[in-house]
């Protein structure tokens, strides 16, 4: 009785699994298709950059390095309000505290502590491009002495990014087109879509402390130029006997 229930539950376990099976019968006939990729690009002025701006202090005193420092930062998040800079744009980067050690060594031969360096650092979102190079000019008036990177980008990005996969679309449909008249077949539907990749632009232009220093006040020249967006895409067609 046993044995009969156990050659039924076996019975039905391989009734259940067989609607799974997927495999491809062999000698099946693969559907006739070629492959291509794509790709396409749109490029766009920016209309907005990313500034990182900050400050670094030094003193005897942890606590001394620390409050020069916090007033620094301070008028630098005064001077992004005056610009025009929304609260939500502005964002720390990056703030830290390190001992500044002599050259001597103190006690049980460790190195001396001289003093503190305390450094901040603050992202400056700025939607108006237009004041970049005043921002940047005013900047060093405030105590800023560190200016990061700038990353120029723009505020739609995604209506680019979709112009950029027509475009990759568009190109790998000319490029199969090209290839089945020279096959001297004929194109057919299209059998799969996959994006093999898209792309936001990140240029960034570095600015030195010392130069901004030497131009306190005036507006620093800048130089935005354009933004390219990239999309790619392998696309396969069906193709038949040609006409």
């Amino acid at each position: 009785m046993a044995i009969r229930k156990l050659r039924t539950a076996a019975i039905l376990s391989a009734l259940l699994l067989a609607p799974f099976w997927t495999g491809t019968a062999a000698g099946a006939e693969e559907l006739p298709s070629i492959t291509v990729h794509g790709a396409g690009s749109v490029e766009a002025p920016p209309d907005m950059a990313i500034v990182s701006a900050g400050a670094v202090s030094q003193a005897k005193l942890a606590a001394k390095a620390m409050a020069e420092n916090n007033g620094k930062v301070a008028q630098i998040l005064a001077l992004a309000e005056a610009a025009g800079v929304a609260g939500a744009d502005v964002q720390t980067e990056a703030m830290s505290i390190h001992p500044v050690y002599e050259d001597k060594r103190g006690e049980a031969g460790l190195p001396a502590i001289a003093g503190y360096r305390v450094s901040n650092a603050v992202s400056i979102r700025l939607r108006k491009l237009d004041r970049l190079g005043d921002l940047l000019g005013r900047l060093a008036t405030v105590g800023a002495n560190r200016i990061g990177h700038i990353r120029f980008g723009v505020s739609d990005p995604e209506t680019l990014l979709r112009q950029a996969r027509r475009r990759a679309v568009a190109d790998a449909r000319a490029r199969a087109a090209l290839y089945a008249e020279a096959a001297g077949v004929a194109l057919g539907r299209v059998v799969r879509i996959t994006e093999t990749g898209s792309s936001l632009p990140h240029r960034n232009r570095r600015y030195s402390s010392r130069r901004a220093l030497d131009k306190a006040g005036a507006a620093v020249p800048v130089a935005p130029g354009t933004l390219e967006f990239g999309a790619a895409v392998t696309i396969r067609f069906a193709i038949g006997k040609g006409g």
